[in-house]
């Protein structure tokens, strides 16, 4: 994505004291704009019968629930009176969740030029509902969702200098190091979500097409597949220091 779209995400979701529906919407025009999406995406509309936001995949809309997402950023704001945690929870809210739902249109664009990994993984999710709804979170579809979220995130983050040095690095590697690997984890017992996910479809046979792939770091943390101890310690040490995700995860 192009830096004066991270800037612009900057001005309106963190300079800008009363975010209107309209302003989110254009923004996420913009970044649909840049990600060639506007086949998948042919509106963005409230829906207020959604706890959050959804990607409808039958109508081609991300529908956004603005009002809850509005009343949960002010209520965890008031909560806390730093500046770099305002900060944080805005985008942690709006950021997050606008990239999180345009990802999943991003999602059909590939399943429809045949990536092989995704196409097996969306067929599995609409044929097991059921476990989809009951393990949302730990489905490699959503694990996916939210890793392009958390990296998005931090990409603004980088390229608006730390929204101008408001927000510090230890401030920001919990927030960014609990969003990308605490999926791994349940009740602090190490997990690995899209075996969780598989186990409970008893079926196995997408493992078969994993091993064949021999994907990078960046795919399995995307998927939720198996990270060891250094690669996950490493992360966490690096991401300390201050180092963008994409100079940790993208150059393995």
């Amino acid at each position: 994505m192009e830096k004066e779209l991270y800037v612009k995400a900057r001005d309106i979701l963190i300079y800008n004291q009363d975010i209107q529906f309209n302003q989110l919407r254009k923004l996420m025009s913009d970044i649909i704009d840049s990600y060639n999406l506007n086949k998948y995406i042919k509106d963005v509309v409230i829906d207020n019968d959604y706890e959050i936001a959804r990607y409808d995949i039958k109508d081609r809309k991300i529908l956004i629930n603005f009002d809850n997402i509005k009343n949960n950023v002010e209520k965890e704001m008031k909560e806390t009176e730093e500046l770099g945690n305002h900060i944080l929870i805005k985008l942690f809210h709006y950021y997050d969740t606008i990239i999180h739902e345009i990802r999943h249109a991003k999602q059909q664009q590939m399943i429809e030029e045949n990536d092989l990994l995704l196409s097996k993984i969306h067929n599995d999710t609409i044929n097991n509902m059921g476990i989809y709804t009951l393990l949302h979170d730990y489905c490699p579809l959503e694990t996916d969702a939210n890793f392009e979220a958390t990296k998005e995130v931090d990409n603004l983050l980088y390229y608006t200098n730390n929204i101008d040095n408001l927000v510090t690095i230890n401030k920001i590697s919990p927030y960014i190091i609990e969003s990308l690997l605490g999926i791994y984890f349940d009740e602090s017992e190490f997990i690995i979500p899209a075996q969780v996910f598989y186990g409970f479809l008893c079926d196995y046979s997408i493992f078969d097409l994993i091993a064949s792939l021999n994907l990078s770091l960046e795919q399995r943390l995307r998927y939720g597949l198996n990270i060891s101890a250094d690669e996950m310690r490493n992360i966490i040490l690096e991401k300390e220091e201050g180092k963008p995700l994409k100079k940790i995860l993208f150059t393995r």
